[in-house]
């Protein structure tokens, strides 16, 4: 999938090199998740998952229990053109291009998120495409109007 999109892009990787697996799919995901083709190859990741999508950017740091825990800084939204309502997440570090497991506890909240995004992709190029994005506050609020309801 992520091959498909570079090679859409006009980006091709040199195959006949000697290069293990491992090697050429960290070369192509140091190339998918470029500030200018994340926001693309998130998209290209919804639709071919046909899901809403969530990349929660952030950082993970020590819980005041001794644990890990991610902090979000931005929530962003790729929501494909006629996707169903059942949303999914990603948690991703920018400054580290790592992502993390993370146990969602509240799905039923990440629906309701997606749902407060009232305009759907229609026909919109790749290239012109932006994500909704929200910052922590801005989450918080909504999250706080839908448990008042």
């Amino acid at each position: 999938m992520i091959l498909k999109f570079l090679e859409e892009k006009g980006i091709t990787t040199l195959k006949n090199e000697e290069r293990s697996e491992e090697e050429l799919d960290a070369e192509l995901m140091k190339i998918a998740l470029k500030e200018e083709n994340k926001d693309k190859c998130f998209l290209t990741l919804a639709e071919t998952l046909k899901a809403p999508l969530w990349v929660f950017e952030g950082k993970v740091i020590q819980s005041p229990d001794g644990g890990m825990k991610f902090e979000e800084e931005l929530a962003k939204l790729y929501k494909p053109q006629g996707s169903n309502p059942c949303s999914l997440a990603i948690y991703y570090s920018p400054t580290t291009s790592e992502f993390f497991r993370v146990v969602l506890i509240d799905p039923q909240g990440l629906d309701f998120l997606t749902s407060c995004q009232e305009s759907e992709l229609q026909n919109v190029e790749p290239e012109l495409f932006s994500p909704w994005v929200l910052t922590k506050p801005e989450i918080k609020e909504l999250l706080d109007t839908n448990s008042n309801s």
